[in-house]
C-alpha cells in the first residue's frame, strides 16, 4: 500500500495525475494553507480499508428495510 501512494504522490507532483482520479489521489491533495498534506499515509491507509471494509459488507449484507 505504501508503495502505491507514493507511486500516487510522485505523479501528483509531476502533474501526470489529477486529484481527483482516485481516493488516494485526493487525500493526498487535501492540503494546508502552506501547502502541507494534511492527511498521514497512515490516515490514508485507514480510509482506504475502512472504504474497503464498508464496500464489501453492502455487497454481503442486504439493507434493513423497516
Amino acid at each position: 500500500m505504501s508503495q502505491l501512494i507514493h507511486e500516487k504522490r510522485v505523479k501528483l507532483e509531476q502533474k501526470r495525475a489529477s486529484p481527483l482520479q482516485d481516493l488516494i489521489t485526493c487525500l493526498l491533495s487535501i492540503r494546508s494553507d502552506n501547502n502541507e498534506e494534511l492527511i498521514s499515509e497512515k490516515e490514508i491507509v485507514r480510509n482506504i480499508l475502512v472504504d474497503f471494509r464498508d464496500g464489501a459488507l453492502k455487497e454481503l449484507v442486504p439493507p434493513l428495510n423497516f
